[in-house]
């Protein structure tokens, strides 16, 4: 997922923060890590063996390895940035910046921050509001430098952060007060200077349309990738469509924060017929398959993302239909979906089904540990540990309001 959060402040030492009670542990049976949930009342790490809470906080943005968590908070005025470990949720740094401002996205390692007023109620970074002029804020998040303002006429949204921190790329959405597409910027933190990012291919459009599904890291940071589905009139990268066999309804936008270029890698159909939320993205941990997946129109597409092309894709009966897909790439070549209650593994290469598991809920969130063993399993107010190769149930832990799975990580990170 995009790794902007809206969460609540529970932080105090966690003493403010009752631990998530386990209904049921087989703690020897858990490996040693850590839980990142997104929740109605925020964001929230736990132990999937025992249920204690290790960290919580207030509005944030995470770092792209989660290695840290930076939140942030508006009083009289000013904006508090604290930055936090994840998980123990050790208090690294804290400093003010003024003006009322919004956190969007951190440098790969935390350091530095792009902060910009907000948005209106209602609006999103995926679905803005129109805004003549962007004031776009670089934080120092350690506070041993100035930050760094910059007023830029357009409508502007930060993206991610260049791999050496010297460029801030962006998301321009045009016409500024009443956006319907969009383009890549970079802004450059030494001279403010606004100016086109690279395309990959002379042919590769501009300017785009769709709506922003979810994104994943390259696990070497290098690249960014963002699932748009084309929603309500439909565009292959211009001109408007109707939907059609022949037309391009969904992609993945490539961001390579390195050499700084951008590229798309359209979907074949029916990828993009249905919600935005119908589609999820995943990337195996090695970097080196990356998926697409629809449940109700039960296609899973596999993308070789150094080639930047589709390798294959394939039609799975996955089960009834449903707008909202999961998607999670595990080791031992293994991937993993979900949909209504019910959560399958793919094999990773054949993409053939193996495996299927029925919840006795619906599903919110998916996961897998790191060591290929186990499945997490977010449901209605609990998460479950299942065992991969057995679909056995090893713990259940309450967890009121959750809403998904953000990040698996070691406890001890």
């Amino acid at each position: 997922m995009r790794a902007r959060l809206t969460v609540l402040v529970c932080i105090a030492a966690l003493a403010a923060c009752a631990p998530v009670a386990s209904r049921e542990s087989t703690t020897s049976s858990v490996p040693a890590e850590i839980l990142v949930l997104r929740t109605t009342k925020g964001v929230t790490a736990l132990d999937p063996a025992t249920g204690d809470v290790t960290l919580a906080a207030p509005s944030a943005v995470a770092a792209p390895d989660w290695s840290s968590l930076l939140s942030y908070s508006t009083g009289a005025g000013t904006t508090t940035l604290t930055r936090r470990s994840v998980p123990s949720g050790e208090k690294l740094s804290e400093v003010e910046v003024s003006g009322r401002l919004v956190a969007n996205v951190t440098s790969a390692d935390a350091g530095l921050v792009a902060l910009t007023p907000p948005r209106s109620e209602g609006a999103t970074p995926w679905l803005p509001d129109g805004r003549r002029r962007t004031e776009v804020v670089i934080a120092d998040t350690s506070g041993t430098a100035t930050p760094k303002r910059f007023q830029l006429a357009g409508n502007f949204e930060p993206e991610a952060f260049s791999t050496d921190n010297r460029q801030l790329f962006m998301i321009e959405y045009i016409p500024a007060m009443d956006p319907n597409r969009y383009r890549v910027r970079r802004l450059h933190l030494t001279s403010g200077k606004v100016s086109p990012i690279g395309r990959l291919k002379q042919s590769a459009p501009g300017q785009m349309r769709g709506t922003g599904r979810m994104q994943v890291w390259d696990p070497s940071g290098d690249q960014l990738y963002t699932l748009y589905t084309q929603q309500g009139p439909n565009y292959s990268h211009g001109e408007p469509a109707n939907h059609s066999g022949g037309t391009t309804h969904a992609f993945v936008h490539v961001l390579n924060l390195r050499d700084g270029w951008a590229h798309c890698i359209d979907l074949p159909m029916p990828f993009g017929m249905g919600r935005a939320t119908a589609s999820a993205v995943a990337i195996s941990p090695d970097g080196n398959r990356l998926y697409v997946s629809d449940w109700s129109a039960g296609a899973v597409t596999l993308i070789d993302p150094k080639d930047l092309e589709v390798v294959r894709t394939v039609q799975l009966d996955l089960g009834g239909a449903d707008d909202h897909t999961f998607a999670q790439a595990g080791t031992g070549d293994v991937l993993y979906l979900a949909g209504n209650s019910d959560v399958v593994a793919v094999d990773a290469n054949s993409l053939e089904m193996t495996q299927r598991w029925t919840m006795d809920s619906s599903v919110v969130g998916l996961a897998a540990s790191a060591n290929g063993q186990r499945v997490y399993v977010a449901l209605e107010d609990e998460v479950i540990t299942l065992d991969s190769a057995t679909g056995e149930e090893l713990t259940s832990i309450n967890a009121p309001g959750v809403e998904g799975i953000e990040h698996v990580g070691a406890l001890d990170d």
